[in-house]
């Protein structure tokens, strides 16, 4: 039986969770090493290529366990939490603060990037909104004491905006709008494909992702009500540019509004358990969206 198969016994089964936790335990070990500062320093010169191959390094070898973050956040039970949480814990856990390139300190966020893309997309694709937002809220080591560093979501994308324009040197995103979504869009969709085998609903499912992530974001990072006229920010995906087009932004705001107090999202605790905090949050930021000019 090959690992994947193996991983799917262990979570279909409630009684296996002390195996699957030890199993989930035992890829985050082999994981550890092979992305610590021995083997991937920042101490060291850096250009264009060479950040480049920085990324892709980490790519390839956090590939093993995107089926199993996929697969995680689809089908985890509750009782599951911690241990979907845990790789997430762990890794972040290892990136302590040390000198050196900034760009290459922050690049090492980028596995939990995307195992949190990864995880995400199978977490939404079967609504399992209790389970991503633990995994959002996953308690992580603020070493440099920046707002909301605590939290695996804003830990990882406060990383990732550090280095958000070293995704333009990959081929084809230099003139990108969102050129760190286009690319994670892009690499994840045979993982995808092959693990959970969305089809033509994954852009829709990837868009309502980067909506759900950018929305949670901002209500914590802005605990405070939005008024009428205010133009919060967030972390803005490919589904920022497509206002004028498919506008899934507005789409889920409607969705939200016409479900009410029912809303899956709010009910599992997202945006303080309250849909009128996430379409106050979500209009906010399209009238900031409608602000750019694309």
């Amino acid at each position: 039986m090959d690992q994947l198969e193996q991983f799917k016994d262990l979570l279909s089964e409630p009684k296996q969770r002390i195996k699957l936790h030890d199993f989930v335990a035992d890829i985050t070990k082999k994981l550890l090493p092979a992305v610590a500062l021995d083997k991937l320093p920042v101490h060291v010169p850096i250009d264009d290529a060479s950040f480049i191959a920085r990324l892709e390094t980490y790519e390839e070898l956090v590939q093993p366990t995107l089926p199993l973050q996929m697969l995680l956040g689809r089908w985890a039970l509750p009782d599951h939490a911690e241990i979907a949480a845990l790789p997430f814990r762990r890794l972040a856990g290892a990136i302590t603060t040390t000198g050196g390139n900034t760009y290459l300190i922050e690049a090492r966020w980028y596995p939990l990037f995307l195992m949190l893309y990864a995880v995400s997309i199978g977490a939404i694709s079967g609504g399992n909104y209790e389970i991503l937002r633990a995994i959002f809220h996953a308690p992580t080591p603020n070493f440099d004491g920046r707002k909301g560093r605590d939290i695996l979501l804003i830990a990882v994308f406060q990383a990732m905006g550090e280095i958000h324009d070293g995704f333009k040197l990959f081929p084809g995103l230099n003139r990108k709008h969102t050129p760190r979504s286009e690319h994670i869009c892009t690499i994840l969709e045979p993982y995808v494909d092959n693990t959970l085998y969305l089809g033509t609903d994954y852009e829709d499912i990837f868009d309502r992702v980067e909506i759900v992530m950018a929305i949670e974001h901002m209500h914590i990072q802005h605990p405070g009500p939005v008024g009428k006229e205010e133009s919060p920010w967030g972390p803005v995906g490919r589904f920022g540019w497509k206002t004028s087009s498919r506008n899934p932004l507005g789409r889920l705001i409607g969705e939200a509004s016409a479900f009410g107090k029912s809303w899956e999202p709010a009910r599992a605790g997202f945006f303080g358990g309250c849909t009128t905090r996430f379409v106050e949050l979500a209009e906010g930021l399209s009238r900031k969206l409608n602000q750019v000019c694309w």
